[in-house]
């Protein structure tokens, strides 16, 4: 059975103007050159110039004297940027060049407004990961060793290159990519920790303290260099390409509960009813005293929707005490907890510890209960802090697409890559359940409110890929329930774009997800 369904158009992309230099083709938008290709081949994902502040903030620019000169083969781009939220902090001049002979340079010249902090400032450029996973680079170091380095397939905890001025590689046969990068010792980071598509080179390596203070008139240059040598490109029509179709069991599908939940009424019940709701999480501190009202609640709210809890649990160092107090609470209630999730106050991962100590006390005073590894936070939190040998029921990591970009494209783009967390937590995760959760649009921590593209087409898009690219987890939890960062608006009660498309799923009552791919890329034109 099929049924198709065309999701509204609302994605908002800025301006943007296709340059060459000789055979190489790039997207130039809003200062930053994407999508450097040579023909099929993508050479560079992206170069973009960026000031992070002590939070890691990528702080925001305008664009000001922008000067655009493009040839048939060749083009000449310059501006100036002014960085800062509420008051200019930072100032550079750009200049980007592309050269009928394959080269393209990107520089940066720029100096501080003002005395501030920072973690990083300048160049970063981004790697694909589908042309270069598995394959060795030749990195020449600042001071002229040469080694060669194979990028990793699965998710590197750590850092696969380290000390660049020089990078030399081959996407394709009789392609050669060289890139210099100068004014800084810059490294490599694996993207993909953060939902990213992509391996980024980026100066001021982690090794230096961070942050460190940025005096007034502080100047920093740097220019990165991107030469390509290959065979004349002929025209060709292109071989018909196979798709490969995999199936998998449609995940369980879950939602946050909303800090400030209404009361469940019939209308709000009648909503619910028409989506999938295999779960409904909750997250609980020990140490507060509104944690017994907030699980109560919750536990009523999962009753009255025909539904479990997926409880997060807080333990502050009273553990002993807070875990007889849990388990007494939930002894007769344990049916409605399908999984509870184990944390500690001021810690992002479970420590072994806590659920060396837990672990074996849960599984006995609530045995039908999974008891899980993991973390609030994002993939990277895990993958840098793997379980080992600890014993548990299933690991848990959440997911968002901002930590880095914020535009729509880039939201999109890093789209590509994200069942590579699945793949990499398979392999240390020891054959046990893993969990997707939660799934938000914009960080929950971040201050930064709701993110108003969550009542979008745009999310909606989003979403559904995400719900296809992280279908071989057992269970996928998604944004809050109600509210106005919820896939259900109130007052008055008003769906989401992402609610409908869920609940046409539902309506579909749909049995596997079907993953389509070519080449090894996850197609993403439909669920």
């Amino acid at each position: 059975m099929t049924e198709e369904r065309q999701l509204q158009s609302d994605l908002e992309l800025p301006p943007s103007q296709t340059l060459k230099a000789g055979a190489i083709s790039c997207l130039y938008e809003s200062g930053t050159l994407r999508y450097i290709n040579a023909g099929n081949t993508e050479l560079l994902r992206r170069i973009y110039g960026a000031v992070r502040n002590e939070h890691w903030d990528t702080i925001p620019f305008i664009i000001q004297d922008e000067k655009l000169t493009v040839r048939e083969n060749s083009f000449k781009v310059s501006y100036t940027a002014i960085y800062g939220d509420e008051q200019p902090i930072y100032k550079a001049d750009f200049t980007i060049e592309g050269r009928p002979d394959n080269r393209i340079s990107f520089s940066m010249n720029g100096f501080a407004l003002t005395s501030f902090y920072k973690n990083r400032i300048g160049f970063c450029a981004l790697l694909p990961i589908q042309e270069n996973a598995g394959k060795s680079m030749e990195v020449t170091s600042p001071e002229g060793s040469i080694n060669h380095p194979v990028l990793p397939e699965l998710i590197s905890a750590t850092l696969p290159v380290v000390a660049i001025r020089q990078l030399k590689w081959s996407p394709e046969k009789d392609f050669v990519v060289n890139v210099v990068f100068e004014g800084d010792t810059f490294e490599m980071e694996d993207q993909r920790n953060w939902s990213d598509s992509s391996y980024k080179i980026y100066s001021t390596p982690a090794s230096v303290p961070a942050p460190s203070e940025v005096k007034k008139e502080d100047r920093i240059e740097q220019r990165i260099t991107l030469e390509l040598t290959m065979p004349a490109m002929e025209a060709t029509a292109g071989s018909p390409q196979t798709i490969n179709e995999e199936k998998l069991a449609f995940p369980q599908i879950g939602y946050c509960r909303s800090v400030n939940t209404p009361v469940l009424n019939n209308v709000i019940l009648n909503y619910l009813s028409k989506i999938p709701f295999d779960h409904y999480r909750v997250t609980i501190t020990m140490d507060q005293q509104a944690w017994q009202p907030v699980l109560d609640a919750a536990l009523s709210e999962a009753l009255t929707i025909n539904t479990k809890l997926e409880l997060v649990v807080y333990f502050s160092e009273n553990v002993a005490e807070e875990l007889s107090l849990l388990t007494n609470h939930l002894a007769e209630k344990q049916l409605l907890v399908r999984t509870l999730l184990v944390l500690q106050k001021g810690e992002t991962v479970t420590p072994a510890l806590l659920m060396q100590d837990v672990y074996p006390i849960l599984k006995k005073q609530l045995p039908v209960v999974k008891v899980g590894y993991g973390t609030d936070q994002l993939f990277v939190d895990v993958n840098s802090n793997r379980p080992g040998q600890l014993s548990f029921d299933f690991i848990s990591f959440g997911i968002q697409p901002q930590a880095h970009s914020i535009d729509n494209r880039s939201i999109l783009e890093n789209l590509q890559n994200q069942d590579d967390a699945i793949e990499t937590t398979a392999d240390f995760a020891h054959g046990q359940l893993i969990c997707v959760s939660p799934v938000s649009l914009r960080s929950r921590f971040d201050g930064r409110g709701s993110d108003k593209r969550i009542h979008s087409s745009f999310a909606a898009v989003w979403t559904l890929i995400s719900l296809q690219n992280f279908s071989a987890a057992y269970s996928i939890t998604l944004y809050e329930l109600l509210g106005e960062a919820g896939i259900i608006q109130m007052d008055p009660v008003q769906p989401s774009p992402i609610y409908e498309a869920l609940a046409a799923i539902q309506a579909f009552q749909p049995v596997w997800v079907v993953k389509r791919t070519v080449g090894g890329v996850t197609l993403m034109d439909g669920l």
